[in-house]
């Protein structure tokens, strides 16, 4: 039986780190949007758009980064996936 070329992409080592690695950049962005500031003047309307442009790109920069190695990862998806991780880890 040929064992899933996806298991033997990443070792869950290697997974583990990957999962750490979304969860701080997800947490950078949801710190980012949470601590957003934006001023406004009098007519309600945007003061600073620079400021605010940063704010957002820096948030969405820690998103692309979370999204890229989510999609850029060979997640294992089927049972047979993870017996082949495991198997491989405990050598």
């Amino acid at each position: 039986m040929a064992e899933n070329i996806v298991a033997e992409k990443c070792s869950i080592n290697e997974l583990s780190k990957r999962t750490d690695a979304v969860f701080e950049a997800v947490t950078q962005a949801t710190r980012l949007i949470h601590g957003f500031t934006y001023a406004y003047n009098g007519w309600g309307v945007l003061a600073d758009p620079a400021m605010t442009r940063a704010q957002l790109s820096d948030a969405r920069a820690q998103i692309d980064r979370a999204l890229e190695i989510v999609s850029s990862t060979a997640w294992p998806s089927t049972d047979n996936d993870w017996e082949v991780l495991e198997r491989n880890h405990n050598g």
